[in-house]
């Protein structure tokens, strides 16, 4: 964990912040979001960031990751902890994130990543390295070995009839 200026007040927690994008590190990022969440009776915002806006917004589909973030509030729900979703557009995720931490009034965000580097050397993304070096909250970064594997979800089946 990351925490500027000095250590968490965990009792001050009352926002978590999980950036989610459909990888399996943001799905661990997220699971321990609700269990931290749960645990304090905080509220846990998810965040999913895309690409801007086409200019007419009938033109382009839902984002597999914002299927996934319905996905994880749907599970949050049954689990009773108090979450939000909120879906920014950007050419950065990581200003998108850092704007949401002030927007929503977040104590404490939980990155799931996965180390991208070789050997003894990690690197953990431009988008990582960059909120480690200017997130003005504490940042739990939950660092996965595996490949950045989306979540394959069965295919929703149409009700309409």
């Amino acid at each position: 964990m990351v925490a500027p200026h000095g250590q968490l007040a965990w009792p001050s927690v009352r926002r978590i912040l999980v950036p989610t994008n459909g990888l399996l590190a943001a799905e661990a990022a997220a699971d321990l979001g609700g269990l931290l969440a749960g645990s304090s009776n905080a509220e846990l915002v998810l965040l999913n960031v895309t690409a801007p806006r086409p200019p007419h917004p009938g033109d382009a589909p839902a984002p597999a990751s914002a299927v996934h973030l319905e996905d994880l509030s749907q599970l949050l729900t049954r689990l009773n902890i108090r979450q939000r979703h909120r879906i920014r557009h950007g050419n950065f995720p990581e200003d998108e994130i850092l704007a949401e931490i002030t927007e929503s009034d977040v104590d404490l965000v939980i990155l799931g990543c996965t180390n991208r580097g070789h050997g003894a050397l990690p690197y953990l993304g431009d988008t990582v390295e960059r909120l480690l070096a200017t997130c003005p909250v504490p940042l739990i970064l939950l660092v996965t070995a595996t490949t950045n594997r989306r979540i394959k979800r069965p295919k929703r089946e149409s009700t309409a009839s």
